[in-house]
């Protein structure tokens, strides 16, 4: 009985030689489509992952996660309002909080955005495997109180 089902079964399928072949593309097609795009989601969440070290939470105006998170970590987009900056100093003196960097991004010159922040940022933000901030050329600016000139 089972080698009658398979005889029946092996002939149809090479009658349909043209079909089977056809089924057979769309299978391999679509099992490498699908673990291609496994593979480059695996590939961006460890990515992703890697980028943001060591933040925690991030504070924002009322805007969309995505864009608060695109905004203040990656320098994409720009923020709908910014959180005044007597609220950042609240949260700075929290207990609870660790450390507080506050990002305000400006304009852009020549081509780079122009950030708003502390001198610590360069100390305290962290990227991919928890890495430092390097100059390539120049140094840091040096902190001033807010609403008083920088010094000479």
């Amino acid at each position: 009985m089972i080698q009658t089902l398979f005889l029946l079964a092996s002939r149809s399928a090479l009658s349909r030689k043209g079909s089977l072949l056809l089924l057979l593309l769309s299978v391999i097609t679509s099992t490498c489509l699908l673990l291609g795009i496994d593979l480059a989601r695996q590939s961006a969440k460890a990515s992703f992952s890697n980028a943001v070290a060591g933040t925690d939470l991030i504070v924002g105006a009322q805007t969309s996660p995505v864009s608060l998170l695109l905004y203040s970590v990656f320098r994409i987009g720009q923020a709908t309002r910014n959180v005044p900056y007597s609220e950042f100093e609240r949260l700075e003196t929290d207990p609870r909080v660790k450390s507080a960097l506050p990002i305000a991004l400006g304009d852009s010159y020549q081509g780079f955005a122009v950030v708003g922040t502390k001198a610590v940022y360069f100390d305290q933000f962290l990227f991919g495997a928890r890495q430092n901030l390097q100059f390539a050329k120049g140094r840091a600016f040096e902190d001033y109180s807010v609403g008083k000139p920088a010094a000479a």
